[in-house]
C-alpha cells in the first residue's frame, strides 16, 4: 500500500502545509508511469475532498503541485484572521433574546475561549500581562450586560 506521504512526495513540512520537492517527470523517464498514477490519484483526492463549486474550479491543473499551490495560495490563512472576523462578527451579534442567561453566557464564553486560541501574546513583563487580562475580563463583562435583556436593566446598572 502506498502511504499519502509518499505519493505526495513530501518530504518536509513548512507552516503545516506539504513542501512539494519532487517535480513532474518527463514522458520518457522510466518511474513516470508510476509518478503519473500516483499524481492523478492525489489530484482525485484533493479535489474530491472540496465541494462540487469550489473543486471546478481545480480540475484543469496538469500536476498536483500546481493544484495545491493555487489552493493554498486561495483559501490559506497564515493569520487566521477570516476566523477571527467571524468569531467578532458572532461576538457582536450575540445577544440575550430569549435563551436564558446561563445559555446566553455559555455562548459568549465559548467565542472568547475561541479568540483567545487565537491570541498569542508576548508581554515585556508580567505587570503588561495583568493590565492586559483586566482590560480583557472588564470588555468581556461590558459585552455581557451590554447584551442582556430590558428584563435586566437593574442588573446592568
Amino acid at each position: 500500500m502506498v502511504s499519502i506521504s509518499s505519493v505526495a512526495h513530501q518530504r518536509t513540512r513548512k507552516n503545516g502545509l506539504p513542501n512539494w520537492e519532487k517535480k513532474a517527470l518527463t514522458v520518457g523517464d522510466p518511474s513516470y508511469a508510476t509518478w503519473d498514477a500516483e499524481n492523478s490519484m492525489v489530484m482525485i483526492w484533493l479535489v474530491n475532498s472540496m465541494e462540487e463549486d469550489i473543486s471546478s474550479n481545480y480540475m484543469c491543473y496538469p500536476t498536483t503541485q500546481e493544484l495545491w499551490e493555487n489552493v493554498n495560495q486561495m483559501y490559506f490563512d497564515l493569520g487566521n484572521q477570516s476566523q477571527i472576523f467571524e468569531l467578532n462578527l458572532k461576538l457582536g451579534e450575540l445577544r440575550h433574546w430569549e435563551d436564558n442567561v446561563t445559555k446566553y453566557f455559555n455562548c459568549l464564553k465559548r467565542i472568547w475561549q475561541d479568540l483567545d486560541l487565537f491570541n498569542a501574546y508576548e508581554w515585556k513583563s508580567a505587570e503588561d500581562g495583568c493590565h492586559h487580562k483586566k482590560s480583557v475580563e472588564y470588555n468581556r463583562i461590558f459585552k455581557f450586560l451590554a447584551g442582556l435583556n430590558v428584563e435586566f436593566d437593574e442588573v446592568r446598572g
